[in-house]
């Protein structure tokens, strides 16, 4: 579709993101080098739908975009928005997103987009590549009709009577987090124009990590402050990447891992962690100069893989190697063996796993034999029958867990001797036991 601005909001805010200076002409965005993709949503009422934001997203990810600037937001959540950022998020795209304009004469103050029922989305979509953000005025102050958020939004920016560049050559003044918003978008483009090595994560982390404190934002924020690029880019340089990760499970509810720490400069480590098919997250960052890490969080039977990069306020280094371990999974308990007939033999045990696919029964019988499966049963059953069996005959069994990591170890024996056959039962002749044959 035609991406011409229809009421200048998109102009002013490509302006704030990139309005080349030193030219004697108009006003100064924050990166004279960015290249701006315009991508339009939303029709000259400001209203638009979902697909369309989703097929924009997607044609950024296409066309190799590195950061989206959301101008834009609504009170209802969606998925497919959601999974759209997360997409973005898998190559590396930023997301910087408005935190929305609450507040006004009839209503007052912006939202708390912490508070149940007050989310503001895209905003508040909790992933990792989104920067949430708060308006602020000339005194550093929240602006009035800006929400806010100590754990939603993470840093404000200047919001308020902001002069920019308009559609049709010319200029005017515009108010909102619509305007804060790009502030963080050119400030995410000046810092990977300053060094295009950088990550999403390691732009999120410079732009958060060089806020200016204000007293207004205390408790308003997430980092307490408004953004300054002087600051972010003058950050340390990221640390050296640990290496010779080494894991292995001590139990069937923690691995052990151990690395080399490689720098001098760190404030800690990320651990990450995914399971088989899975994607890698955050597991726990720990201090720097730790080389060790007990992860307990894990449960049985299950294969995980793990990489770790340390970080300090500029940035995180290169991921380290990657290994894996797998938990064992836990030994049912408490095997009971119950004769009931003399062909049957109840028996029920104890299910200790959160993991298994089922559990094999194993069965030998007291003459001397070995034992030999009998049975599978499905995950969480805890009973089996055992049944076709020879009349006061003596059976030991045993069960264990599995799943596709492999088996547990065996539980507890337990034996059973099936019940004697008596007379006029079906075990049995019938007749008293006698048998009277004539011939006619």
């Amino acid at each position: 579709d035609d991406p011409d601005d229809d009421n200048g909001h998109g102009t002013h805010v490509s302006g704030i993101i990139g309005a080349v200076g030193e030219n004697n002409t108009g006003v100064t965005g924050v990166c004279w080098s960015v290249s701006i993709m315009p991508l339009k949503i939303l029709n000259n009422a400001g209203s638009g739908t979902i697909s369309d934001e989703v097929e924009a997203i997607n044609y950024a990810i296409s066309n190799g975009a590195h950061i989206i600037n959301a101008s834009f937001s609504g009170d209802e959540y969606s998925q497919a928005e959601y999974d759209a950022i997360e997409s973005a998020g898998g190559v590396g795209i930023l997301f910087v997103a408005a935190a929305g304009n609450r507040g006004d004469d009839n209503i007052g103050p912006g939202w708390d987009n912490d508070a149940v029922g007050q989310a503001i989305y895209p905003a508040s979509h909790d992933l990792a590549n989104i920067i949430a953000v708060a308006a602020t005025d000339q005194d550093d102050v929240r602006a009035s009709f800006s929400n806010y958020g100590g754990v939603s939004v993470d840093v404000a920016a200047p919001g308020v009577n902001i002069y920019s560049t308009k559609s049709g050559n010319t200029y005017q003044y515009m108010s909102g987090t619509s305007m804060a918003t790009p502030y963080v978008s050119g400030l995410a483009a000046l810092l990977l124009a300053n060094n295009n090595s950088f990550s999403s994560d390691d732009l999120k982390l410079r732009i958060l990590n060089g806020v200016d404190v204000m007293p207004s934002l205390l408790g308003k924020v997430l980092t307490e402050g408004r953004i300054n690029a002087n600051n972010s880019l003058n950050l340390p340089d990221a640390p050296n990447a640990p290496s010779n990760l080494s894991v292995s499970a001590l139990s069937n509810s923690e691995i052990a891992l151990d690395w080399t720490d490689n720098a001098d400069d760190e404030s800690g480590f990320e651990i990450e962690r995914k399971t088989a098919g899975g994607a890698f997250a955050d597991v726990v960052t720990v201090v720097s100069d730790t080389q060790s890490y007990i992860d307990t969080s894990v449960i049985d039977g299950t294969f995980y893989d793990y990489r770790i990069r340390a970080l300090n306020t500029g940035g995180y280094s290169a991921y380290s190697n990657e290994d894996s371990a797998t938990t064992p999974l836990r030994v049912p308990t408490s095997l009971t063996a119950k004769a009931v007939s003399a062909k049957r033999i109840e028996l029920s045990w104890s299910d200790n796993s959160a993991a298994e696919s089922g559990y094999s029964v194993e069965q030998k019988d007291g003459s001397g034999g070995v034992y030999s499966e009998i049975s599978t049963v499905g995950a969480g059953v805890i009973t089996y029958n055992d049944t076709a069996l020879r009349a006061s005959s003596t059976y030991y069994y045993r069960v264990r867990a599995y799943n596709s990591t492999g088996s547990s170890d065996y539980s507890n024996i337990k034996s059973a001797t099936t019940l004697a056959v008596s007379a006029g039962s079906s075990g049995g002749s019938s007749g008293g036991g006698c048998f009277v044959s004539s011939l006619l």
